[in-house]
């Protein structure tokens, strides 16, 4: 009950800041720019992202094979998909299906599996602070006018330690009080836990790292191309080049983070980081931050429902 409860405050909230996001903004306008979209830039920035997730999948198999297992393209492919169409609707389960799927295929246990794809939200997350910087060192003045618009202060720096100090002592009381318990339970736990540091331990196993640090650069290479060529098919857009490309690709992954699969926050967060490039029309801004994230489900829901159609016709043979 509580789970169904959270899952529909998130989709609310996404449903409110897209809501809030078109409160300005005149429809009719809207549509104009929208129907006026180039398709080939469409398809450019649709195979951008499709290719991005199947290298996700490739690089997975990397994690995978120091674990004793390998996974056919197919079917990590088709599980990585299947993750992104569920955290549409539900946040974060569709990691959980993404492995349960490769269980079904491979026999790998889940908390191994998972463990592999919590190291990959790590690596998302460093390339993530990459990019930030990255836009800072580009265009520092931009950064501190956007932060200045918003009303946007300093996170108390105190977080940080704090956070720290909680981290190390929850792990020195579960280590040295809570994991020695004979409990059934506890040890079921700790099994888990194990089974989850060996998939992130698997990254120190890898057979080849200079072609893992490719892979993980060319995921993002990926996702900036989409945004990147989303940009040439607006009229309102086309104008802008790769600095703005960069920033929106910074700020749409914060929006997923926020809301199932950024429904709302990405529409008026996008709209927003554009206005810093001289986009005032809030139709234009409007119609690329609705275009890039229609982009983005076009390609996980058309990928994800072929190869998951093929994944199951394959298992039940």
């Amino acid at each position: 009950m509580k789970g169904r409860i959270k899952n529909t405050l998130f989709v609310a909230i996404g449903i409110f800041l897209f809501v809030f996001a078109l409160r300005n903004v005149e429809l009719s306008l809207l549509w104009n720019e929208l129907k006026g979209a180039q398709l080939v830039w469409i398809i450019f920035a649709v195979l951008a992202g499709i290719c991005s997730h199947a290298i996700r999948a490739i690089r997975w198999n990397q994690l995978l094979e120091p674990l004793g297992y390998k996974v056919s393209l197919l079917n990590a492919f088709a599980s990585v998909m299947a993750a992104y169409v569920v955290n549409y609707a539900i946040p974060r389960s569709g990691e959980v299906l993404r492995c349960g799927m490769v269980y079904r295929a491979n026999k790998i246990p889940i908390e191994k599996s998972l463990g592999t794809v919590f190291l990959e939200r790590v690596i998302d997350l460093l390339a993530l602070l990459l990019i930030s910087l990255c836009i800072i060192l580009l265009q520092f003045d931009l950064v501190v006018e956007f932060f200045s618009a918003n009303g946007l202060k300093k996170v108390p720096i105190w977080i940080f330690p704090m956070a720290i100090i909680f981290a190390l002592a929850a792990y020195f009381f579960w280590s040295k009080v809570v994991k020695n318990w004979n409990h059934p339970l506890i040890q079921k736990i700790n099994r888990f836990i194990q089974g989850m540091m060996d998939g992130i331990g698997s990254i120190s196993k890898l057979k080849n790292p200079v072609l893992f640090v490719v892979y993980s650069m060319l995921i993002w290479l990926g996702y900036f191309l989409s945004s990147y060529f989303t940009l040439f098919a607006l009229a309102g857009t086309a104008h802008l080049g790769i600095n703005a490309a960069l920033t929106i690709l910074f700020v749409g992954t914060v929006a997923v983070i926020i809301t199932p699969g950024g429904t709302g926050a990405f529409h008026l967060m996008v709209a927003k980081a554009l206005m810093l490039y001289g986009i005032s029309n809030e139709a234009v801004g409007m119609a690329y931050s609705t275009l890039n994230h229609a982009i983005q489900m076009i390609g996980i829901f058309l990928a994800g429902a072929i190869s998951y159609t093929i994944f199951i016709i394959k298992i039940e043979k």
